[in-house]
């Protein structure tokens, strides 16, 4: 289903499994937490043809992060920020610029100096280990 684009920040509706999908995670010995996850969409690019940057969002995830709505949104254009810089942690440049939800593809200026992160904010964002 869609996201309700009238309806900014709503819910999408349940998210009923297959009976062909319950047997593949049984099958596959998911742990039950899994039937709680439901993928609304996949984004692979930055921009569309015309070059209008793609908007995807997460119901949930912008909601939390209280920096802009779903029709508003961009996976890439926010994960394309997940990096590191020679101390092992975010960059400035970088953590400043998820406030403004970034859509399109990333400012090569703000990386920097930062090592890419394989779009991966919560690997990057992990505490070290305590000693």
């Amino acid at each position: 289903m869609p996201p309700a684009r009238n309806a900014v920040n709503t819910d999408y509706g349940l998210c009923e499994k297959t009976p062909a999908l319950k047997d593949v995670m049984e099958q596959k010995n998911l742990s039950p937490v899994w039937q709680n996850f439901c993928l609304k969409a996949t984004m692979v690019d930055y921009l569309a043809p015309d070059g209008t940057p793609y908007a995807l969002g997460n119901s949930v995830i912008e909601r939390i992060v209280g920096n802009g709505t779903v029709a508003a949104s961009s996976c890439m254009g926010c994960h394309a920020y997940a990096s590191f810089d020679a101390t092992g942690l975010p960059s400035a440049t970088a953590l400043a610029m998820l406030p403004y939800n970034p859509m399109g593809p990333p400012i090569p200026a703000v990386l920097e100096g930062s090592k890419t992160f394989s779009f991966m904010w919560g690997v990057v964002n992990l505490l070290p280990p305590q000693k």
